[in-house]
């Protein structure tokens, strides 16, 4: 399982999610957690928070959306850049089952892209946005 955090170590090391302030992604193992019947509530109470917490999910695809392509004109890093995250996203998406993006909060929102490895273990990436 190591393996697959370094991997993802590895895609993630030097990207930034752009919102209202830039966040880089950080490697998250939340454990052992039963994949059947998951649901928002217990992602909440995973992370100890109160289970009236705003809590949102999205497509891994949908979340990253605006940093796979790159813009018309783009520089050759931003092109880059933009590869780089196309290739994060078939890595989660490779490696873990049922990767969603859980969008945590309102306005300065904690987003974890999450999925389960083989051996139910739940990890992935985490980032933090900021949205008025």
């Amino acid at each position: 399982m190591s393996d697959i955090l370094d991997q993802l170590q590895m895609a993630a090391s030097g990207l930034w999610v752009i919102s209202e302030t830039d966040a880089a992604l950080e490697i998250v193992d939340l454990g052992k957690v039963e994949q059947a019947g998951f649901s928002t509530n217990n992602l909440l109470q995973v992370l100890s928070l109160p289970p009236d917490t705003a809590i949102e999910t999205q497509e891994v695809t949908y979340f990253f959306r605006n940093m796979t392509k790159a813009r018309e004109g783009a520089s050759e890093e931003k092109i880059q850049e933009a590869k780089r995250f196309q290739e994060l996203v078939e890595l989660l998406s490779r490696q873990l089952k049922d990767v969603k993006a859980y969008r945590i909060g309102q306005t300065r929102i904690d987003a974890y892209l999450l999925g389960w490895t083989n051996d139910d273990q739940l990890i992935g990436l985490k980032t933090q946005l900021v949205e008025t």
